[in-house]
């Protein structure tokens, strides 16, 4: 390139890297088995409408990863391995390469656990905790004016004389 940085392609374009994308969220975070009512990465909008840019820089050394594993266990095949297969192969990754691991896992949970959905799943209201998300009653102030006439609790610091000069 003209700016003498090398550019990594975009390797998470539609097609096979989005499938391998969703396969590796799915693994990480699988929908619920006993009642469903939880849904797996895949199936959230937060992950399969990731801007590819955006998918690249979190999970692309993941993917590089999976890539260069042997044939058989790499791109559409990892895709339609089993969950059991999927999580071996990441565990093994994880082994080798914590770092990167870690960063995809949290990068992952993040997004989930902020995903509308997956809030309502859990049974809490999907908004923001913090400004303006909690209705709060009026406040009654004349609650504190026994506080207001108390004196004061603290010792009065010396007064200070001003510096002339």
């Amino acid at each position: 390139m003209a700016d003498g940085h090398d550019e990594k392609p975009n390797k998470v374009e539609a097609g096979t890297e989005r499938g391998l994308l969703l396969s590796l969220v799915e693994t990480l975070i699988p929908s619920s088995k006993a009642n469903g009512a939880m849904p797996g990465a895949s199936q959230l909008a937060e992950f399969r409408e990731m801007p590819s840019e955006e998918a690249q820089l979190v999970y692309g050394p993941l993917l590089d990863l999976i890539l260069d594993r042997s044939p058989q266990e790499a791109g559409e095949n990892f895709a339609s391995l089993d969950l059991d297969t999927r999580e071996e192969i990441v565990r093994g990754l994880g082994a080798d390469h914590p770092e990167v691991i870690g960063s995809a896992v949290s990068q992952t949970l993040i997004r989930y656990y902020g995903a509308e959905a997956v809030v309502e799943a859990l049974g809490l209201e999907a908004r923001p905790a913090h400004p303006g998300g909690y209705a709060l009653a009026e406040t009654n102030w004349s609650l504190l004016g026994p506080v207001r006439a108390m004196e004061p609790i603290y010792k009065p610091g010396p007064e200070r004389e001003e510096e002339e000069g």
